[in-house]
């Protein structure tokens, strides 16, 4: 738990780089991305979030308690969960994709360095694989693709008349690139075939 002192220290800054000309303007509220000529309006608590996530404080309670230092005890989990959603929309609203911050299931939030470096190069190329979800020679997505790729390739298996081929993986749980979720479904998916 930060004490009043320490958070108005932590949020103390005029500007921090995100990554090589991706900045957040603390005296402006904005986020300023030089190779798009973009700049974006936050707003406070947007700002704190992201002030936390460059002071690498990742977990939801430390978020909490500075973000809202001034009354941090009477705000719940939903505040934080609706800041998080604010901000990925307010991205998404300025052309920018979600997966920049990404949520770790029972601790917070963190962000994706990778991408916001991607995202500060020029290339329209490489922000229009971002944007799908994929960046080039990204081992990550390659191992993504191959778990998808293996359940699209089995047998059109069929339980109780449910086909569980293409059609299951177009379930929007798959879209997400989390590997660990995708190789536990899988395994899953086998497990459930061999023993029915």
């Amino acid at each position: 738990m930060f004490s009043t002192e320490e958070c108005i220290e932590i949020l103390n800054h005029d500007m921090l780089e995100l990554s090589e000309g991706v900045f957040i303007d603390c005296n402006n509220n904005t986020l300023e991305i030089s190779a798009r000529k973009q700049s974006i309006a936050l707003n406070e608590s947007q700002k704190r979030l992201f002030v936390c996530l460059l002071k690498k404080v990742y977990t939801k309670r430390d978020i909490i308690n500075i973000v809202w230092y001034e009354n941090h005890q009477r705000i719940s989990d939903n505040n934080y969960h609706q800041l998080t959603f604010q901000l990925r929309a307010l991205l998404n609203r300025n052309k920018l994709p979600a997966n920049l911050l990404v949520t770790v299931p029972y601790y917070g939030l963190k962000l994706n360095e990778k991408q916001w470096g991607i995202l500060a190069k020029p290339h329209t190329e490489d922000f229009t694989s971002l944007k799908q979800g994929t960046s080039l020679n990204d081992p990550i997505t390659d191992t993504d693709n191959a778990v998808k790729n293996t359940v699209m390739n089995t047998e059109n298996v069929k339980h109780s008349g449910i086909s569980l081929t293409e059609k299951f993986m177009r379930h929007p749980y798959f879209t997400q690139s989390s590997i660990a979720q995708n190789a536990f479904i899988l395994c899953m998916f086998v497990a459930l075939v061999m023993f029915i």
